[in-house]
């Protein structure tokens, strides 16, 4: 059996093997469990306990008042959760895991481990001083296990530079013992790492003044250095020790995300360092993949160890030139602390090369003569005894950005030094954004030679996909938030590069749906150049290195999208397969392209934008329309061609004309195979250019694709929009979507449920076209469940039976085919239903339809198993529901799939899974919604709580719920709620009480049964209540 959990540091609480939390009226209670759990597993004598926790009671009262607490607790816990004698009491193992038996044996990299607090922190019990008293005693000596448990998180966050986690830390160890110095320290690091000097250098200011006060001790003084490097912040200060500054400001309103293992790398190569053994680093990735903001963290944080930090910055313009690179790193060194102890000699001779550094120091003797070789090598030396000149006052790390840029001679001389610095506190970090195999030799050797000189790779590869999502809501902030499409466009664009992530957003908040994030897969007639250069940088070294036909490629790739490897396509620009291959190579060697396993892609929508909107736009037009009428000839074939795909080339290629008919029936395309995102991108975005019948039939299908994701207010404002006049059948529609999106707003009554079933059933009859009379009844069941009206659900069948036989196509046939298995199924018809559910299921599946009506189907084939008892049988259909729904995400679809898990998982025993189903299955409808889903998901809810010994929290839940349900003006609903919580009443072992709400479900205006669904409850409290009855007149 899963433990119940019981959290004794901070405020107690139990949940149960579920993850509910468990209630209890008293404190007493919680806190006998507390002192059971907590204290090693031996019998308790009564006494005792009576006397820690009632001690102002009699000894009988006192025993009475434990032995009612432990009643209660059996009836959370279970009734064999204690080992119970006349005079002892022991909790039985294994029952309740407690987090301070735990808390030593957590990982400190589980980023879900409860926070550390005092134990028991505000629980009191102000009548019982003992247990006062045991609470201080377990305080005082948890004291130390919470200082190593924190002290060993604190490390973790600190190598893995996870700054947010590392103040969390900090407070909690503050907390515990606010004169600690590993506490103080580590909120200085953590409010420096966020950019907030000012703060770190007050939090020291505070925390010393306190540590005077009360013990009358100064900081360390490795502490008070760190407050002296964020004090100067670049100023030389007069007198002292020299020390380097700390910068922090470039971390204000910025995160770090996703690169905690490669910080990891570069932290522990300091720790080697700092302790004499040199290590170094070289990080490599693609531009833009967070070298700089990785090498920034790292120097941010080794600086405020103690590191003195030197970075310099390789250019292109400076590979030609011999030791400018060399000359850059001497320059930098000089004005670091320490540097003028380096012998006059070896400062000569730096001065050969660097001329700042007889400036400096104009007194320095004439360097001694050299050439060739010697030359270098004497450089070499001579930067080598500035090296541990600055070494001698604190640990050195030099940062060499873009070192393939660099020039031989300076690779030459940097190697040198790797090589020989030996027995010193140096650490080089070395960052290229280009592939091993492109650069020169002398930039190859540090790779070639990395055991030698002690160099550790760190490869950035592209940001997951959660990653880049936490990386975008930090951008947004509290600003406005991008809608589901705008934001996967956005991550889909950025390709797990957090430059170009920031760099789409930036362009977002600026233009809105106008954003380059949108632009190539709009359905607009041009495609704007980026708004700003940024994007061009990234790329555009590359394409000028392209010869004609490789940079063709390119641009016909990008334009083709995902049907970039149709290599016939490049037929177009009379490339046959051969060159096209041969090009494709040469792209994916610029990284241009990347290989994804079966095919190549773009290595991410912002390249590909650059290539696309680097061609002139009459050129792209011309390749849109070749394209398109490709498109066309193939549309026949065996594969189909999406209809979405030729309508954006056609109305790129100025075609608008022509792209409608696939505009739309692109948008169907896509509702049906369960991409309605891709509908909504194309239609929200293609919407401003039609006019007429087509800006009509795009209205009612972007509302359509709004509701199938579950957007139900946007598919209302997408509806009201305009002043278009729709023809009678359109209007119908726009009618059907209106009423099903209020429906699911909430806010339905008897009273609404009447007017739409009345305006649906007349839609349905009318002489209209077939889709909009197949959507009125496909709405139908959202209402008559909740009426019950038997005289519509008998015209329902007049209805179905003269649609059935009319043209409609699969799609449509779907709907009619659910709606009449339905139907059957309410008229306890099953035979019939199962086998109009059967033919549904087998259409679904030929036409890969993955709609909401596809949901629907499999939650009803599950439903009519479980109507059978075949539970078993039930589960898969469900299970796919569910999987169907989330993708959608639609929560109306899934909640009505979770509620119909929930019952299959139920009877087949899994409570735990029965607990969870219908716990999404609540959460997933309308707060104010009182129909058959939220009863049945109620329902299994409080039977699981039940059946897991929590029979309180199941009463909890049923009081819950009493204002959803109880107050219903439909008597079926009003019905089954006092049916079900007679049932938990009853299971609560509440007999009485369970008694009485039954006699209100079966008599008076409830004397006869409302809903079928109901049956057996109503008739056994129907039977149950009449024996009782007959037993109080006899």
């Amino acid at each position: 059996m899963v433990p119940f959990a019981l959290t004794c540091l901070g405020t107690p609480e139990v949940r149960g093997p579920d993850g509910d939390l468990l209630r209890f009226r008293t404190r007493k209670h919680l806190a006998l469990l507390i002192v059971l759990a907590v204290e090693p597993p031996f019998p308790h004598r009564r006494d005792r306990l009576a006397t820690l926790l009632w001690p102002a009671a009699r000894t009988e009262e006192a025993r009475h008042s434990l032995a009612v607490a432990l009643s209660i607790l059996r009836s959370r816990l279970g009734a064999d959760a204690f080992d119970a004698g006349r005079d002892t009491v022991r909790l039985v193992g294994g029952r309740v895991r407690t987090d301070v038996h735990e808390l030593e044996h957590r990982d400190p990299a589980d980023p879900a481990a409860p926070p550390v607090v005092p134990f028991l922190d505000e629980f009191d019990i102000p009548d019982a001083p003992d247990f006062q008293q045991w609470k201080d005693a377990q305080q005082a000596a948890l004291i130390p296990v919470m200082h190593r448990v924190l002290s060993s998180r604190i490390d973790h966050a600190r190598q893995h530079g996870d700054s947010r986690r590392l103040e969390t830390l900090a407070q909690q160890l503050l907390r515990v013992d606010p004169l600690t110095e590993n506490g103080v320290r580590a909120m200085m690091e953590a409010r420096a790492m966020s950019g907030d000097r000012i703060a770190a250098i007050r939090v020291f200011e505070r925390w010393q003044s306190q540590l005077a006060s009360d013990l009358g001790a100064a900081p360390s003084q490795a502490l008070a250095r760190m407050a002296d490097r964020l004090r100067r912040r670049g100023i030389e200060r007069p007198g002292g020790t020299v020390l380097a500054p700390v910068p922090t400001e470039q971390w204000q309103e910025r995160v770090f995300v996703g690169r905690a293992v490669a910080f990891r790398a570069c932290h522990e190569a300091w720790c080697n360092a700092r302790g004499g053994t040199p290590r170094h680093v070289l990080v490599r990735g693609e531009s833009g993949i967070g070298k700089t903001t990785l090498v920034e963290r790292v120097v941010t944080a080794l600086a405020l160890e103690g590191a003195t930090v030197a970075r310099l910055q390789c250019y292109a313009l400076e590979r030609e030139l011999p030791f400018g690179t060399a000359g850059m790193l001497v320059t930098h060194l000089l004005d670091l602390p320490g540097a003028s102890a380096t012998a006059p000699e070896h400062l000569a001779e730096l001065s050969r090369i660097v001329p700042k550094v007889r400036q400096r120091f104009p007194a320095l003797p004439a360097p001694q003569p050299s050439v060739g070789e010697g030359a270098r090598i004497r450089f070499t030396e001579a930067v080598m005894a500035l090296i541990a000149a600055i070494a001698d006052e604190h640990p050195v790390v030099l940062v060499v950005d873009d070192i393939a840029l660099a020039d031989a001679t300076s690779l030459a001389v940097l190697h040198l030094i790797l090589r020989r610095v030996r027995d010193l506190p140096f650490m080089m970090i070395l960052t290229s954004s280009s592939s091993l195999d492109d650069e020169a030799p002398n930039a190859r050797r540090f790779v070639d030679n990395a055991a030698s000189i002690g160099l550790v790779q760190v490869a950035l590869a592209p940001m997951s996909a959660g990653e880049c999502a936490e990386v975008l809501d930090a951008l947004v902030g509290r600003g406005p938030e991008p809608g589901p499409t705008i934001r996967r466009a956005i991550l889909a664009g950025a390709g797990g590069n957090p430059m170009i992530l920031e760099l789409l957003v930036a362009d977002w908040q600026r233009r809105g749906g106008d954003c380059l994030a949108l632009t190539l897969g709009s359905m607009t007639s041009r495609a704007d150049n980026p708004p700003a250069e940024a994007f061009q940088r990234l790329v555009e070294r590359s394409l000028a290195a392209l010869d004609g036909e490789a940079r063709a490629v390119a641009e016909l790739g990008a334009l083709l999208g995902k049907r970039m490897n149709d290599l016939s396509m490049y037929t177009l620009v009379d490339l046959p397969v051969a060159r096209t291959m041969r090009a494709m190579t040469a792209l994916t060697a610029h990284r241009l392209l990347r290989d994804a396993g079966h095919r190549l892609e773009f290595a991410n929508e912002c390249v590909r934008g650059q290539c696309y909107v680097s061609m002139a736009e009459p050129l792209r037009r011309l390749l849109h329309a070749l394209v398109a009428d490709r498109l066309v000839v193939q549309d026949g074939g065996a594969e189909p061609i999406p209809g979405l795909e030729i309508a954006w080339h056609m109305v790129r290629a100025d075609r608008l004309a022509d792209a409608i008919p696939y505009l739309l029936a692109g948008g169907r395309e896509s509702i049906r195979r369960g991409a309605p995102h891709e509908a909504d991108l194309a239609l929200s975005t293609g919407l401003p250019a039609l006019t007429g019948e087509a800006r009509r039939g795009a209205t009612l299908l972007l509302a359509e694709a709004l509701q199938e994701l579950g957007r139900w207010d946007e598919s209302l404002r997408v509806l009201d929009s305009g002043d278009d006049a729709f023809s009678e059948s359109e209007e119908c529609c726009r009618t059907v979507l209106r009423i099903v999106a209020r429906r699911w707003l909430g806010g339905t009554n008897p009273t609404t449920v009447r007017e739409a079933t009345r305006e649906l059933c007349l839609i349905a009859t009318r002489d209209i076209g077939i889709d909009a009379r197949v959507k009125a009844v496909a709405a139908l069941p959202y209402f008559l469940t909740q009426s019950r009206c038997d005289k519509t659900l008998a015209d329902l069948g007049g209805i179905l039976a003269s649609m059935i036989h009319e043209n409609m196509d699969d799609y449509q046939r779907l709907h009619v085919l659910l709606i009449c298995a339905w139907r059957a199924d309410q008229l306890r018809h099953q035979e019939e239903a199962q086998a109009l559910i059967t033919q549904a299921i087998a259409l679904v599946e030929a036409t890969d339809t993955a709609s909401t009506i596809a949901v629907r189907i499999f939650v009803g084939a599950g439903l009519l198993h479980i109507e059978r008892g075949d539970y078993a049988a039930a589960q898969p259909f469900l299970v796919k529901a569910v999987g169907m729904a989330i993708k959608l995400d639609n929560d109306i679809q899934l909640g009505a799939a979770a509620a119909g898990l929930s019952i299959a998982e139920g009877r087949l025993g899994r409570t735990s899974e029965q607990l969870h189903w219908s716990r999404l299955g609540l959460r997933c409808m309308p707060s104010g919604d009182n129909g058959i889903v939220s009863l049945s998901a109620a329902y299994e809810r409080s039977v699981a709580l039940c059946l897991d010994s929590r029979t309180n929290e199941a009463v909890a839940e049923i009081h819950d719920l009493e204002n959803r349900f109880k107050h219903s003006a439909t008597a079926w609903i009003e019905q089954a709620w006092q049916l079900i919580k007679a049932d938990i009443y009853q299971l609560a072992q509440n007999g009485r009480k369970a008694l009485t709400i039954g006699a209100v479900a079966t008599s008076g205006s409830n004397d006869v049964l409302h809903l079928n669904d109901f049956a057996g409850p109503f008739a056994r409290w129907k039977a149950l209540t009449a024996v009782k009855s007959g037993a109080v007149a006899d």
